[in-house]
This record gives structure tokens, sequence and C-alpha cells, in this order.
């Protein structure tokens, strides 16, 4: 369930009081109740009136609007049209309050209408910046951009930097709930610079406020911080204490997200204190409402529905129906909690009615959700499913909702601009009367003296003629001119309709698109799961001891390692992917998108394991279909051709990919960089499973003697000798070779050379060449390999390593994940993979998986 915490910004509105200083207190409206009482139907009771709604802001909003009413009612019966537009604007303030937006709507339209008639230039700087903040208010922001604007190109014409900076600060909130946050500081920062420059220091302070807000909407609570402390100081210094309660109810909601919970509330209750003292009811609302939701996420739900209560009073009170079903919502909650579960039901049922009545769809859906909850909490599960199936309906109709809003701000120009346009061509009729007015009595003067002074007048007879046959000119030209506006305004409106017809037809065609496209990746997915070898975890069996022969080779001095170069056909057994390994092994695969670039193989040839990890070029559906493509040409290659020599299957496999993707063979630099662009990385291991015997491997030592010849691994690998060091282990030959991709070992004994620390990982470089056209076509590196019992090894793809998050954002890097593997080599196969993923999770916390990840481990 949705908690609505408050975090106040300053959003300028323009009340209008005829520049008469009110106080914010209850004597202040007694006072003017009582003077009301003398006064006479005349125009200083409008001016009455108006205060008096003004006052009734923060005490009574049913009441402000009564007032602000009288008041109208007055200056229409008055014909007082200066009054008609101050009531209309005080009136749409109320309402804003109220949160009913379309009663306030048609106040500030009306007001606008007025001041338009009356040319008032400072009256429609204002009007404008109200219905401005009227669309801000509905979420319409590309409207209330468009009326923030004309009321700044009016400022600045005026120069007034205070008027300005307010019209930046409103431009800035809307940018912010637009989620363009760099655009809202630009425009914040405009407005804090003006504030300096003109030494307002309630302005600057409202400016740090907000600016507080958006690095809090970012999540830098940090800074938000600062700027919430800067604005606090100012507030204390000028002596506004209502201000000052602002900043600590902002600083309580950034302790909560610091998880400072006891810093919260004590802000919060600093913030109440201040508010209770001036009585400001609709804060105190919001105090109440906070302080409750810090009891309910405490538990302490009896303290949390006496604070929930309070505020709903208040709101009751003040007929806050936004605020109230807020507040029904959040005691609903509570009650459900405690299984008070009829009284959660009317609480719901509460504010269900009310968001209904203001046409609040989200709150609506927020109450059905809360209704379908206690409903399966009783068991009655038909009702849950009936009200759960209506807030089904209702999420989903919020996105055909937005779009009725994008049509409805077109539509609400078109008709603000005919309004305009209609005011216009008032004024020009008003004109043309006031003309022909003044030509009838100019005729009935010369009527009366024209029969005495005739000829005396002749000539000003003709050059009244003659005048009246200019203004006839002047007013047909007039009338083709009003002609062409209305048939300018109907061709507009004829393109809107077009326009929105677009919108629609393109937007069902974007679905089918994206249906079409979901489909497709969905089928690949399956086709690629479907190829990649089942390598779940097997239980843990132990291996029967392995006895090992001295075969007539090694009498003769050959190594064994001679075996993994070549096999006949008859060694090849049937073999599938899905055949069981010898060794302890997990895979961590993890796909950026639906379906992966990177991925791993694995089969059993006879006495041999074949292992490989590689990493395609891209990610999503074009790496899948390189992934795809390798795995083919691997199983073609081993499987079917009978190849298992690491750099031989490389050297195949580069060939097979160069000629599917046609790659060309240039050796120009800007040829290969084009080619360069689809292949892939590549880590394969080689594993003769049959363990060696200590006389097997003093022959090999021997042998390898005489023929001057070492293993080839790591710069710091030393030549294997027969010692006694080896006697009671179990050793493996391999062989492995590598495309830009690593090997990574943990080995299990220290007295191994050369390595001299227990558990140290040790790299095997890889041949910096991918499996594509590149500058360097050399044939791949066979590194000859001993891994003894208890040996791990790892081959993976640089996902994992250049994966960003952190505190500082940076990628993890290989450094670090070696030292994880080193840190956590004791834990089985099984408990390593668990490791890595909740390290991986712990590092990537919210950010997005930058690449493809797998990482295969291999006990020996």
């Amino acid at each position: 369930m949705k908690k609505i915490i408050h975090i106040s910004a300053y959003l300028f509105l323009i009340f209008v009081s005829f520049n008469i200083t009110v106080a914010q207190n209850n004597s202040k409206a007694d006072s003017l109740l009582n003077l009301l009482k003398n006064s006479k139907e005349d125009t200083n009771k409008v001016i009455l009136l108006s205060k008096l709604c003004w006052e009734y802001q923060r005490i009574n909003l049913d009441k402000a609007v009564d007032f602000g009413n009288q008041g109208l009612k007055l200056a229409e019966k008055l014909h007082f049209i200066k009054g008609l537009s101050v009531a209309s604007t005080n009136i749409g303030v109320a309402f804003w309050y109220k949160g009913d937006m379309n009663n306030c709507k048609i106040n500030f339209l009306k007001a606008l209408e007025i001041n338009l008639q009356l040319k008032d230039t400072e009256q429609i700087t204002a009007s404008y910046m109200n219905i401005g903040n009227l669309f801000y208010g509905q979420a319409e922001y590309d409207s209330a951009l468009y009326y923030q604007e004309k009321s700044l190109k009016m400022k600045l014409k005026s120069g007034d930097k205070i008027d300005i900076a307010r019209s930046y600060n409103n431009i800035a909130l809307i940018y912010s709930d637009k989620g363009d946050y760099p655009k809202s500081l630009e425009y914040h920062f405009k407005s804090l610079k003006l504030n300096e420059d003109a030494n307002s220091k309630k302005g600057i302070s409202y400016s740090y406020n907000n600016i507080a807000n958006v690095y809090f909407t970012q999540k830098q609570y940090d800074k938000s911080l600062e700027y919430h402390q800067k604005a606090l100081k100012i507030k204390q210094e000028l002596g506004d204490e209502l201000g000052v309660a602002m900043s600590f109810s902002n600083i309580a909601g950034i302790y909560s997200e610091f998880k400072q919970d006891s810093l919260a509330l004590e802000y919060h209750l600093k913030a109440l204190e201040i508010r209770e003292k001036f009585n400001d009811v609709v804060t105190l609302a919001h105090s109440y409402n906070n302080i409750g939701l810090l009891y309910e996420k405490w538990k302490d739900y009896k303290k949390a529905l006496d604070y929930q209560l309070k505020a709903l009073e208040i709101r009751k009170v003040i007929n806050d129906k936004e605020g109230l079903s807020n507040s029904y919502i959040n005691i609903g909650t509570i009650y459900g909690y405690t299984n008070n579960y009829k009284k959660a039901k009317e609480c719901f049922e509460n504010a269900k009615k009310i968001s209904l009545e203001i046409q609040n769809i989200e709150w609506v859906s927020e109450s059905i959700e809360g209704l379908s909850d206690i409903n399966a909490l009783e068991g009655d599960y038909k009702n849950a499913y009936l009200n759960y199936r209506e807030f089904r309906k209702i999420t989903d109709s919020l996105f055909n909702v937005d779009r009725s809003k994008q049509i409805a701000e077109m539509e609400t120009k078109y008709q603000t601009e005919k309004k305009e346009h209609q005011i216009e061509v008032q004024n020009i009729q008003l004109e043309k009367k006031e003309i022909e007015t003044k030509k009838q009595r100019i005729l009935i003067y010369s009527f009366i003296i024209g029969f005495i002074i005739i000829i005396m007048f002749s000539v000003l007879l003709i050059r009244e003629y003659l005048a009246k046959r200019k203004a006839n000119i002047k007013l047909a030209f007039q009338n083709v001119e009003i002609l062409q506006k209305n048939e300018e305004i109907t061709s507009q409106r004829d393109e809107i309709e077009a326009q929105r017809n677009t919108v629609v037809l393109q937007k069902e065609h974007i679905e089918e698109i994206h249906k079409e496209v979901t489909d497709s990746i969905n089928y690949a997915l399956r086709i690629q799961q479907a190829m990649l070898p089942d390598l779940s975890p097997k239980p843990q069996i132990p291996s029967p001891k392995i006895q090992v022969l001295e075969s007539e080779k090694v009498r003769h001095g050959e190594s064994e390692n001679e075996n993994l170069h070549t096999l006949p056909p008859s060694q090849f057994p049937n073999v599938t992917l899905s055949q069981s390994l010898s060794f302890d092994l997990f895979v961590l695969f993890k796909p950026k998108d639906v379906v992966s670039g990177d991925f791993y193989w694995a089969t059993k040839v006879g006495e041999h394991e074949i292992y490989a990890v590689a990493d395609c070029t891209g990610h999503g559906v074009p790496g899948a279909f390189m992934s795809m493509l390798g795995i083919s040409f691997l199983n073609e290659i081993i499987l079917k051709d009978k190849i298992i020599t690491p750099n031989l299957i490389l050297n195949l496999l580069r060939k097979n990919i160069i000629n599917s993707l046609k790659q060309k063979g240039s050796t120009s630099t800007s040829s290969v960089s084009e080619n360069m662009k689809d292949g892939m990385d590549i880590s394969l291991i080689v594993i003769k499973t049959q363990v060696e015997s200590e006389k097997v491997r003093q022959g090999e030592s021997e042998n390898e003697a005489v023929n001057n010849q070492s293993s080839i691994s790591i710069s710091t690998f030393r030549e294997p000798q027969a010692s006694s060091m080896l006697r009671n282990n179990q050793s493996y030959n391999a062989q492995w070779a590598g495309a830009n991709n690593p090997l990574w070992i943990i080995r299990s004994n220290k007295e191994i050379p050369p390595f001299e620390k227990v558990a140290s990982l040790e790299e095997v470089k890889p041949d910096k060449m991918p499996i594509a056209t590149y500058l360097k076509m050399d044939d791949f590196t066979n590194h000859d390999l001993i891994l003894n019992k208890g040996d791990i090894i790892y081959l993976m793809s640089d996902g994992f390593e250049d994966q960003f998050g952190g505190p500082n954002f940076k990628k993890f890097k290989s450094n670090q994940l070696k030292q994880f593997l080193i840190d956590n080599a004791e834990l089985s196969m099984v408990e390593q993979k668990e490791a890595l993923e909740q390290n991986l999770l712990n590092w990537k916390n919210n950010v997005e998986q930058t690449d493809d990840i797998t990482v295969l481990g291999l006990k020996i």
C-alpha cells in the first residue's frame, strides 16, 4: 500500500488582495468579521470579503469559498469589474487547496477573461502564472509550461527580479516533475541568482528549499540535506517560524531515507510544535500523517492510529478531500494490521468514494487494492477476487488516462486561444459601436442646426462624409481579417483531430510490433537454452581408486601428453552433452538481456573432458546468433571431426567463423577493424581424466629432460619434477588455449612448483587474438598443464569484472574477483556459485547489468 510522505516545495500562486498585508491567525479573521457586520453594500465590502477569503485559506476552506462567492455576487451587482477578477482569483486558490481542480480552473479562466478585457497587464501575468500552476497540479506539464512561459515573457519586460525569480522557480518545478532534473536545477539556480541580486533572503531560502527537493528526488540525500540546512538557517534569521517548520519536516524526510528514524521523528516533532503554535491546520495534518507513518513502520500501531486520526479530523474540518482520501487509506492499512477488518473496510470504502469524487484514479486503485487485501484476510475470496479485478482494470486504464491527458492538453490550448480571439473580436465590435454612436450623434446635431447654417457647414458635412467612407473601408478590411482568422482556427482544429487519430493508430501499431518482437526473442531463448549443456550440480559420490598402469610408451620414454593431440576414430565413443562428467563444477550464467551473447560448452570424449566458456560480440539477440554459431562449430570440430587439441580447435573455430561471416582476409587496418566487430573470445581446456601414477610422471619427466621440452603455462611455471612432494597426490594431464580470455588456477598444495603460497591464484595468459579476422592471425598457443586433486580452475567471460557498481560506481575489476575466489576457495562448488551470485547482487545494487556474465568453476 502506498504511503504519502509530504516533502514541501514552494509553488508561487498569485493571491489577489488589493495589496493589503494580511496576518496568519484567527484574531485577524475575527477582526475582519466584526468590520463585515457594519459594512455597507459597496466596493469596500467586496474588498473585506476578499480578505476573509484569503484569511480562511488556512482555517476553513469551505468558509473561504463561501466568502469568495459572496464577494463575487456583490461585485456583479455593483458592476465592480476589478472586484470580479479579485474574487474569481481567490476562489480559485481556495479550490486549489481543496484539491477541486475543476472549479479552480473555472475561476482562474474567468479571472483571465476579465483581466484581458481590462487590459490589466499585471493581472494578466498573474492569471497566466496561476493557470500554469493549475495544470502543474493536474500533472499536465506541457500546458503548465506553456502558461508559465507566457507569464515569464511578460515579466521579463517589467524587469522585476523577484517576480521573474518566482516564474523561474515554477518552471523548475515543472521540469522536476517531468524528470528533467538538469533543466530543473538550471532554472532553480537562475531563480537563486536573481534573489541574491535583489538581496531577497526569503526568496533565497525558497530557492535553497526547492533545490534540495530536486536532489532528494534524485536520491542525492547528502546534497539535499546541505541545501535544506542552508534554507533553515535563513528562515531562523528571518524569524519565519512556519518556514522553519517546513524545513524541519523536509529534513525529517531525508533522515527517514538515511534509515535514521529516531532523528526523523525528532524533526517531525519540532515541526509539529511550531505548527500547533500557529494552528496552521493544513500543515498540521501533514505532520500528524508523517509521524503516524513512522510509528506504523515501527509497528506501534496504537500511536500510529492516534496520529492518523488527528490528521483525519483536521482534514474533515477544512474539507481537504485529497487529504481525506490519503488519511482513510493509511488508517485502513493500520486497521488491517491490527485485524480490525470491519473498520479497515469502512476506511477503504470512504477513500474510494472521495477519490472517485475528485477523480483521482490512482487513489481509487489504492483503495480497491486495500479492500481486496482485507477480503482475502477475512476469507471472502469472491469479493477479494472481484475487487482485485476492478483494481487491475483501473491500473490498466492509467495508461489510457495519460494519453487522454495529452489530447486534453491540446484541446485546452485550442479553446484558450479561441477564447482570447473571441475577446479580441468583441473589443473590435465595441470600437465599431462607439464609431456608429458617435456618427449618429453628429447627424442629430447636424439636423438640428443644419437648416439654420446649412451653407456654413456644407464643407464640414463633406469632410464628415469622407471620414465615414474611410471608416467603412477600415471596417471592411477588419471583417476580412476576422474571416481569415476564423478559417485558420477551423484549420487548426482539423489538424489537431488528425494528429489525435494518428497518435492512436501509432500506439496500436507499436503494441503489435512489441508483441511480435517479444515472441521472437522468447523463441530464440528456448532455442539457446536447448543448445546449452546441462551442467547442473550432481550429488557428491566418492570416486573409486584409479589404478594407473605403466604404458609401453612411458617405458620407452615417450610423454603421455602426446595422447592429447590426436585420437584414432575407434577411441571416440558415442557421447552426448547430457553424459555425466567426472569433476565437481558450477556454472554462473547471467545474460544481460533475455538471450545471451555468452555461452558455455562441455563434453566427454573417451578419457578426455572438454570445457569452454565463450564471449561473443554483442549481447541480446545478435550475440545469441553468434553463440549458436559457436556451439554448432564446436560440436562439428570435436564430436564430428574428432579434434581434441585446444589450439587446433580454436584455429578451426576461427576459420569456420571467418568463412561463415564472409570476413575478408585483408591486412589493412581499416578492413580488419571493420571485420573484428563480429567474432568471439574463448577459453577452452581439455583434461585427460585418467589419473597418473608416480611412475608415469617419472617417465614423462625423464623423456622431457632428454628432449629439452617444458610445459607451456604461465610465465613463472617451472617444469614439474618427479619427487616425493607428488608421491601422495593424484595428477591429471591437461591442455588449454585461449583467445583473449584467460584461465585461472587455484592450487591446493603449496609444494607444487612454482607456487609458494597455499591456495594462491595463478593466471594463464591467453593469445591476444579473437576468434575472427584480426591484424595478427598466428596459430593459437597450446599450454600443457598438470592438475592435481583439489586444484580449482576457472573459465569466464569479462562480464563479471566489467560490471559497474559499488559505492563509487566503478568496475568490479579482475584483481577483486581473483581475491574473492581465493577467499572462498575452501567452499564447495555449489557454495562458491551462491557466494558469487550474492557478491554480484550486492555490488550491482540497483545498477543495470553491464554485459552478459558467465563463470565456470571446476574442482579436480
